[in-house]
């Protein structure tokens, strides 16, 4: 028998590809590269995604953490969690080495994906040939829609419908993009102590060619600490790659979320309301405070933050405020920093951190964002 092994890499993250502004063509080749190196073909046997103890298939192929994600979801729900904690692959595993066998993680993947193989025969699969990797899984019905052709019909629609809007910035992992646009000029601007923060409109798209990803897009503000997101329903919407009319519903999602206007005046009501409002963690002692973190991290919920991000969020706002520039609070000092804090301070801690994590959470923290901006939190 061979050696257990403690560890086996059932899948890779994604490269991550960041274009700025400027760096419309950068991108746009690098698409085009990228579309070269696709190869889409159905799936024929179990044998072309079974994996060997170093993690990957008999062609030499690995998965991406979204295609894994997805051929587990399909072969058996919630088998993904499992095997990364079996196979040594998070950081409780990793820590207590003696809990894993990445062979029986690989041993009972290859079991599963035997016997319900025919739950996957529908399916076709997205290879990147030049980074041998398995990036996606698309069922028969889906439409795919390549992020260069999104690209492109993203400039090409706004250079019809607007003359004043920018390309901002785009990031492209494994096979989702996401893109920001923005106008030169803010909505509005308000003065925090000596600095000038202004909040200017634009636009989000983004796109996955594999199967778990829709296509979407709603409006956006960008301030110098991060972004908010329009609610999709509002301002935009969200399609799911299927259906005749795809392309048709397409352009009128392009349409709907290049035709809205954001309401300024609400906009400029909530920041203000913020600005004044406290964050409440002055001359409290230490259970109070607590109590009052606790209370700022049940309203993060309701805007649908995870609990445990919420409360980082919070302390984040209390001991750093909205500059990270800030130097370390003396104990001394600490109430009259408190005392200066506002939910202002807990609003930029939101869209600072969504910057830094995965993107469905980072789209969770840009939406509760643009509640917080709006007044919808109750403080």
């Amino acid at each position: 028998m061979e050696a257990r092994r403690a560890h086996v890499p059932l899948h890779v993250r994604p490269t991550v590809n960041m274009f700025r502004r400027g760096q419309e063509a950068d991108l746009a080749a690098h698409l085009e590269r990228v579309e070269q190196d696709t190869n889409i073909l159905p799936l024929m046997a179990p044998s072309e995604l079974i994996l060997g103890y170093e993690g990957e298939t008999a062609a030499g192929y690995k998965y991406t953490t979204l295609s894994f994600k997805e051929v587990c979801h399909i072969v058996c729900p919630g088998s993904k969690v499992m095997l990364n904690n079996l196979a040594g692959m998070t950081e409780k595993s990793r820590q207590n080495p003696e809990l894993a066998s990445g062979k029986m993680a690989t041993d009972f993947f290859n079991e599963v994906m035997q016997l319900r193989f025919p739950l996957l025969e529908s399916y076709r699969v997205i290879y990147n040939e030049k980074d041998q990797l398995i990036e996606g899984i698309v069922g028969s019905k889906q439409q795919i829609l390549d992020n260069l052709t999104l690209f492109r019909q993203a400039q090409e629609t706004i250079r019809t419908i607007s003359t004043d809007v920018e390309f901002w910035s785009a990031a492209i992992l494994g096979r989702k993009m996401l893109l920001w646009y923005r106008k030169p000029d803010p909505l509005f601007t308000r003065r925090l102590g000596e600095d000038v923060v202004s909040f200017y409109p634009g636009y989000y798209f983004c796109n996955g060619e594999a199967r778990g990803t829709s296509v979407r897009g709603t409006a956006a503000i960008y301030t110098r600490y991060g972004v908010c997101l329009g609610p999709y329903d509002e301002f935009g919407g969200r399609l799911a790659h299927i259906g005749r009319d795809f392309h048709r519903r397409l352009d009128k999602m392009f349409g709907a979320v290049l035709s809205k206007e954001l309401p300024v005046e609400e906009l400029e009501a909530g920041c203000d309301s913020m600005c004044r409002t406290p964050l409440g963690y002055a001359n409290l002692d230490k259970k109070a405070r607590q109590e009052r973190r606790q209370q700022l991290t049940r309203s993060l919920a309701e805007l649908k933050v995870p609990s445990r991000i919420g409360a980082e969020l919070v302390e984040d706002a209390a001991l750093l405020g909205h500059d990270t520039r800030q130097p370390h609070i003396p104990a001394y000092d600490t109430e009259r920093v408190f005392a200066s804090r506002t939910i202002f301070d807990l609003f930029c801690r939101v869209v600072k951190t969504a910057r830094k994590i995965n993107t469905r959470r980072r789209e969770v923290l840009e939406r509760a964002g643009y509640q917080m901006l709006r007044g919808n939190f109750v403080s």
